[in-house]
Parts: C-alpha cells; structure tokens; sequence
C-alpha cells in the first residue's frame, strides 16, 4: 500500500512574525552592499554584539543572548548582516522567538519526513493505491519519477556511502561489481519536502508559510529566487541516499560543507560523535559525481543552508530540545482521564513546542 503522509508543521501553532518585519524588507538592498565594505561589516557586528550583551534575561531559561551570538557567527553574511539590523531595530526576545519558530522549529521538524513514496509490489492492494494516487496533489505524486531521475543520476548508489540500490539490482538497472555492497535508499530532501505542504485552505497555515519563507530568504539570502514552496521537489534539492543516513542528515546529525574541489564536501558530524558506521572508516568527503549531465547535482547553497542549521540546532541546543519535546508528547495520553485531571496545557505546550 501506498504510505500516508502527514505533514509534521502541522502541529505548529501561529509562528511568531518578525517583529519589524516592513522595515526589515526595506532594508534588503541595502545590506548587500554593506556586506561588500569590510568596515562597515565589522561595524555594524560590533554594535549589534554590544546590544545583545545589555539584553536582561527574563528568567534563568532565557537564552536569548546566547542564540542571538551563536547565529551572528553561523549565518552567512548577508544573513548576519541582515540579523545585525534586526537587532538594532527589535525587541530582541521576540526577534529570538521568531527565530526559532520560522527557521530552527520548522526545519528540525520537518527535517527526514519522508513525502508520498513507492507503491508496494503486492497486487492485492494495487486497487486501494490507484485510488488513492488520485487524491495525492501532484507534487507528492512525483516522488517516485524523482527518485528514480536521482538513482540514474548518481549511478544507482548512495552518494555518500557508495553502496548500492537494492531494488536497481532487483530491476536489472545495474550490475553489482565484485567488491560491491547493497543498501536500500530513499530520495533524501536538503531542504525538507514539507516546507512546501501547505494547505492554502488553512489561514494559519497560510500565514505560517509566509512568514517561514521570508526568514529563510531574509537570514539565508543564497536561497533567494533558488527555492520556495513551489520548487522544494527539484533534483539540486535531492540526494540518493542509504536510508539510515537519510535519517541522520534529517536529524541534523551530519551534514555536507563545500571543500575546495568542485562538487566535493567535507562530511560533518553535528554532535561530536563518530560518523555512522556505513560511511567508510576515514572518509571525510563526499564527491558528488553526475551520471546523467541532463539532472543538476545537489546545490552547494542548499547544503551549506542545511550544514549552518544543523550547526546552529546542535550548538544552541535547541534541536536536542525539540527532540525531547516531541519524545515527551509521544507519552502523552491518547484519551482524557474521566475525572477530568489530565493536563490539557501541558499537553498542547509540548506538542506545539511552546516552551523551546
């Protein structure tokens, strides 16, 4: 049977807006020259630095300071740039909520969730699948052509390990060479798949999309007339990947940052921990080769967007956050106790990750 799919933003609740977001859209051209005079640059880091060592803490949780720092070092620099301004011109704990929840809570979420794929060989369900095709929109029915357009172009293996298809092998699309290891992969997203599933019918979700993308243009400005919700399902968005590191890169737990050889990345692990064990015992790059010169490689600005919030998720701490929020509302009660005690806001805080 065909998989379902749930989009994990979904669960969201209203994402916080940017706290000066007109004066912020009016500033867009002018901070790219500003990036272009190192003076300048320095400057305006320098004071927005001195702004966020004033900011008080509203409590002994708030980590406003620390998160504002941290992605003035991470984000590239007319993302800096751009954050920089921000920070003279806003109250600095909501632009810090905004941050968060535009950017790091959607992109930790959505990261790994895989869209509509494979139908299954079992003919006895073929029926229910055909009918089912007909209420998936087409974005998610061309999950299966795209991934078999990014098998051919990367040779019909994972990208990162070398093994390869199982089921190209099965299909006879490839010859296992003597030395050869199979795996079963998954067409993996750079930039998640769900940033594109919005129902238009849902004013808040509407509302979440618009100000979602704008973040990501505005602090990831590379990203800008490249990508948004209507090109996510392109082949420089998509990696063949082993299923389990599919996982991994989902989870923000490596990423891929450009070497100086064309197409060539260094593979980095986010936490500090050794890299999964099917990646080779010292390998520290990927080079991505095409096999098909009509399908466009990964994008180098995809994958440093991808590399920079798995930085940030990791080192600010919030992603290990998330991950424990979403953990704990998996042991919530499905059902209300009948004496009425059960925590209903405690309930919602942890599935609308109110308190990260």
């Amino acid at each position: 049977m065909a998989s379902s799919w749930t989009n994990p933003l979904q669960a969201l609740a209203v994402v916080t807006d940017h706290p000066a977001r007109a004066a912020s859209e009016a500033l867009s051209e002018a901070l790219s020259s500003t990036v272009l005079d190192p003076e300048g640059f320095d400057k305006a880091r320098q004071e927005a630095r001195k702004k966020i060592e004033e900011y008080q803490p509203v409590d002994s949780r708030d980590d406003t300071a620390a998160l504002l720092e941290i992605l003035l070092d991470k984000l590239p620099k007319e993302g800096q740039m751009a954050l920089a301004s921000d920070i003279e011109t806003s109250d600095l704990r909501l632009l810090r909520n905004h941050l968060v929840d535009a950017i790091l809570k959607p992109m930790k979420l959505a990261g790994g969730n895989q869209p509509i794929t494979e139908p299954s060989s079992n003919l006895a369900g073929m029926e229910q699948i055909e009918s089912s095709l007909h209420e998936i929109e087409p974005s998610k029915r061309n999950q299966t052509r795209l991934k078999q357009d990014c098998l051919q172009r990367d040779g019909f293996r994972c990208s990162i390990s070398g093994h390869y298809d199982w089921s190209s092998l099965e299909e006879g699309k490839v010859a296992l060479p003597a030395d050869g290891r199979l795996t079963i992969t998954q067409c993996a997203h750079i930039l998640p798949f769900a940033l594109s599933d919005f129902d238009e019918r849902v004013a808040t979700e509407t509302r979440n999309k618009a100000i979602i993308w704008f973040a990501l243009h505005r602090y990831f400005p590379e990203l800008r007339d490249k990508i948004d919700t209507s090109t996510i399902n392109n082949h420089a968005n998509l990696i063949t990947m082993d299923a389990s590191l599919h996982s991994a890169f989902g989870q923000y737990r490596i990423g891929f940052w450009p070497a100086e050889r064309d197409n060539t990345y260094y593979i980095r692990s986010h936490g500090g921990l050794p890299l999964p064990a099917i990646i080779s015992k010292g390998q520290e790059f990927v080079h991505f080769i095409s096999h098909d010169p009509q399908i466009p490689l990964p994008d180098i600005d995809f994958l440093k967007t991808h590399c920079r919030i798995g930085e940030i998720l990791r080192v600010s701490g919030i992603g290990q956050r998330i991950e424990k929020e979403v953990e704990n509302s998996l042991q919530d009660p499905s059902n209300l106790r009948p004496d009425g005690s059960t925590n209903l806001w405690s309930i919602m805080e942890r599935k609308m990750l109110i308190n990260v």
